[in-house]
């Protein structure tokens, strides 16, 4: 894994914290670990940019510190993770939140400017919320390790919804912070659509599917403190796609597809043409050149990329001298894009 690099010291002044809690709603007497059983606890609020204030559920996308740590997954065996009030850990934390956030808007010299590059830009909301003074249970445990043994942190879907209705927020996209001593690799699971409300219909090689308005479940991206440069940026290519209406894949791997998955396909010969979008033709990746080629033994093959000397941002990104030059290939920025359109007409 990429380590960050530390960069010199912005001059732009931070967004002032705000301590109050986020207001939860009327709690229910509970048994056991569960969100509802909490008593008091803290919090720390950084509004990194408000978004649209005309409507009570804008576009918004939450950065949260997992307060304790599943090890391994399944196990009801929770360990300490970012969980007190020093000033050490939230400050880590806020440098974690900034760093998604430069990430995301192609700040910092990034060439993917990803959110920034739509004109609703300006429509997003972006806040990290540092939570400390909880017990360590099921309850506060939004990552746990994953137990394949590959090093991954996996996001607790069921712990992170209850703990985010306890808080009284609702955003489409969490941003799960770790400090874990034992897993550091980032991983993501797709949001879950709410189907059965309205969005924006696209079609994808004659196939109809929806930009959906609302989700079920949010889109989970867990990341380490000491992910860097793009690997924000492209675990959000994941959370933010679609178990139902367009999954971004990694394509890195050659993994079996399974669902409808938006930016990897099957077979050889590689054709010229990767997928007809909203009526547009978009190119296949024959070379894979930014990489050496595909390799020989695998069967999937990938859309054009944007910049065809780097490789695509959803592909061995840290396979380069130069990541910030990695850019989503031209399909899926369009999805990102028309994605955020929806999201931000509700």
């Amino acid at each position: 894994m990429v380590k960050r690099r530390k960069s010199k010291t912005s001059k732009r002044r931070k967004p002032a914290p705000d301590r109050r809690k986020p207001k939860p709603p009327k709690r229910r007497k509970s048994k056991g670990s569960g969100v509802s059983s909490l008593s008091s606890y803290s919090s720390e609020v950084m509004r990194w940019k408000d978004g649209d204030t005309t409507k009570s559920d804008p576009f918004f996308i939450l950065i949260l510190n997992n307060v304790a740590f599943e090890q391994p997954l399944d196990s009801n065996n929770f360990i300490a993770d970012m969980s007190t009030g020093s000033t050490a850990n939230r400050a880590l934390f806020q440098s974690s939140a900034k760093y998604v956030k430069e990430s995301l808007f192609g700040e910092d010299g990034r060439d993917e400017k990803l959110l920034a590059d739509s004109p609703h830009a300006d429509k997003i909301r972006v806040w990290s919320v540092y939570l400390w003074g909880l017990p360590i249970n099921d309850a506060s445990s939004f990552v746990g390790e994953n137990i394949d043994g590959s090093r991954f942190l996996w996001p607790r879907r069921d712990a992170v919804k209850a703990m985010l209705a306890h808080l009284g927020l609702n955003p489409d996209i969490v941003f799960l912070v770790s400090n874990s001593s034992s897993v550091d690799n980032a991983h993501s699971l797709p949001t879950t659509d709410d189907d059965q409300r309205g969005g924006i219909a696209a079609t994808y090689d004659g196939r109809t599917f929806y930009h959906r308005y609302y989700h079920n479940y949010p889109g989970r991206s867990a990341i380490h403190t000491t992910s860097s440069i793009m690997t924000a940026a492209h675990e959000f290519g994941h959370s933010f796609s679609s178990y139902s209406n367009g999954h971004i894949a990694d394509l890195n791997n050659d993994r079996p597809l399974n669902g409808f998955q938006f930016n990897r396909k099957n077979g050889r010969p590689i054709p010229n043409d990767f997928a007809v979008y909203q009526g547009k033709t978009y190119l296949s990746d024959k070379t894979r050149g930014a990489l050496g080629g595909y390799q020989p033994t695998w069967t999937s093959y990938h859309p054009e990329p944007t910049n065809a000397a780097q490789p695509a941002l959803m592909d061995d990104y840290h396979n380069t001298t130069r990541p910030k030059k990695c850019l989503h290939d031209k399909i899926t920025k369009a999805y990102i894009l028309d994605r955020i359109v929806a999201k931000v007409s509700r």
